[in-house]
This record gives structure tokens, C-alpha cells and sequence, in this order.
């Protein structure tokens, strides 16, 4: 029996155009962003060595679970009690790094680059907790998850951390390896509402 010719896999967000206007109001419902402009750094470190940190970060660290800080464009993730992601431009991200490290010398911490591993995407609208709500599991109610608020959370098939940015704009960050599929499922999602994705 001859063998059965291999297909070649395209990429799922092939399918999908950058703009689908809304099938009856033309209308753009939600607006997807790419945020590559951002640097990304995992830092771990005991919770009475934060104060350091922060001076040289510009915010301090959330004591909370499950909130962040933020400063300009400079955030700080609370992941779990000592460790924490923090988010910065990143043509800024070298210098911090150096001026953290030499800050922290000699105490018990680790500060490493994540951002090739990571990519960020900002999805904003009216609809942007309906269409959400359809691949996470978390409560979006406005008054469960508001502003400040962050998870380490699954969308659909995809580990994502969610950080709720406003009412209606959040900023979803995963694996780079798994870009293409959370941007198509983002396409896919908002279908309903009618969506642009703008692309740096």
C-alpha cells in the first residue's frame, strides 16, 4: 500500500484575517494588540527583601496575591509569595537588570530575561470579558476581577497570565510557542463582535 502523503500544518492564525468587522454593524468590537515592545524579567526573592528592588524599579512590589503595581509603563506581577514578573519597555530592561543586580548584591534572589520566552498580547472592547469568559475559567465579573487584578490562568489550551489593565482592556502574556495558536483562538473568539488586530 503506497504511503499516505504528508499535509503541511499552516499556521492557525492563517486563517483568520487581521480585521473582521462586525457581520451586521461593521463595526470593530474588540482590538487586539501585540505588545512587543515590552520586556520581561521573573524575579524571585524573600518578601523582606522587596524594598531594594522597588526603589530601583520605580513601584513597589504587590504584597497582595493576585494583584500588580504599576508605574508608567513599568508593572510588577505578585506570582506567588516570592516571586513576581515584572514588566518594563524594552530598551530599558539591560540597564534595570544591571542596576538591579548590583543593587542586590549579596543577598538571596534571582532576576532573570524572560522576554524571548514570552509574548503579550492587549485585548480591549465592550465585549472583551464575554468573549474572554469563553476559553477562562476564572469569575470576570467586573466586581471579581478588577483592575489591578492578575492570574496565572488557562485559556482554552494555552497557560496564560491575565492582568486585568481596565474594565474593558486586559493584557494576556504566554509562551511565545504559543503565539500563534492564543492570537487565532483571540481571532476565532471575536468573531461574534467583529475585531482588529493590530500589528506593531
Amino acid at each position: 500500500m503506497p504511503a499516505t502523503p504528508q499535509t503541511r500544518l499552516e499556521p492557525q492564525s492563517a486563517h483568520w484575517p487581521d480585521q473582521q468587522p462586525h457581520p451586521i454593524t461593521g463595526e470593530y468590537g474588540i482590538t487586539i494588540t501585540p505588545r512587543d515592545e515590552l520586556g520581561i524579567l521573573n524575579f524571585r526573592v524573600g518578601t523582606e527583601q522587596t524594598i531594594p528592588i522597588a526603589k530601583c524599579f520605580g513601584t513597589v512590589l504587590p504584597a497582595t496575591p493576585n494583584q500588580f503595581t504599576v508605574a508608567g509603563e513599568r508593572m510588577a506581577l505578585w506570582l506567588s509569595p516570592d516571586e513576581y514578573l515584572l514588566l518594563l519597555a524594552d530598551a530599558d530592561e539591560a540597564e534595570f537588570s544591571r542596576s538591579a543586580q548590583a543593587l542586590m548584591s549579596g543577598q538571596f534572589f534571582a532576576l532573570n530575561t524572560v522576554t524571548d520566552a514570552f509574548c503579550i498580547y492587549e485585548v480591549s472592547g465592550d465585549k472583551v470579558r464575554q468573549m474572554l469568559a469563553k476559553g477562562i475559567s476564572l469569575d470576570l465579573h467586573p466586581v471579581a476581577f478588577k483592575p489591578l487584578s492578575c492570574a496565572q490562568t488557562s485559556l482554552s489550551h494555552a497557560a496564560v497570565t491575565l492582568i486585568c489593565m481596565s474594565d474593558n482592556s486586559f493584557r494576556l502574556i504566554c509562551r511565545t510557542s504559543f503565539s500563534d495558536y492564543l492570537e487565532s483562538w483571540l481571532k476565532d473568539a471575536s468573531i461574534e463582535f467583529g475585531y482588529q488586530l493590530n500589528r506593531p
